[in-house]
């Protein structure tokens, strides 16, 4: 994730006020407070495109490896909320699934939420 991350900083992805967007990965704050939905589940997306300082949010990722404990429903209702304009107000969101072991270099699922 953190490749990703320097790769998207890399890219310069400007947001509409023509200024960088921030690029984090497992950053759950939202100013001084913890990032939740629905007002108590404490929430950490894996990769961020917000503006630090702002309610400027523009992508949440969620990615994962192979068959992971939670259903990926879990994660999509998550992504789901993180859009909701009473919730964090994100722009986008993202579910990737990627493929391990004999099934390195795949993606199983991927789906905007």
């Amino acid at each position: 994730m953190h490749r990703l991350a320097a790769h998207l900083s890399s890219r310069g992805l400007m947001a509409p006020d023509g200024k960088p967007w921030d690029v984090d990965v497992e950053y759950n704050r939202q100013g001084a407070r913890v990032k939740t939905i629905n007002g108590m589940q404490v929430v950490v997306p894996d990769l961020i495109l917000h503006r630090v300082g702002t309610n400027l949010n523009y992508l949440a990722l969620e990615l994962k490896k192979g068959a992971a404990v939670e259903a990926d429903e879990v994660d999509l209702a998550k992504l789901r909320a993180y859009r909701q304009p009473d919730q964090l107000n994100y722009q986008h969101a993202l579910f990737v699934r990627l493929g391990v072991g004999g099934e390195a270099g795949t993606v199983g699922c991927i789906a905007w939420a």
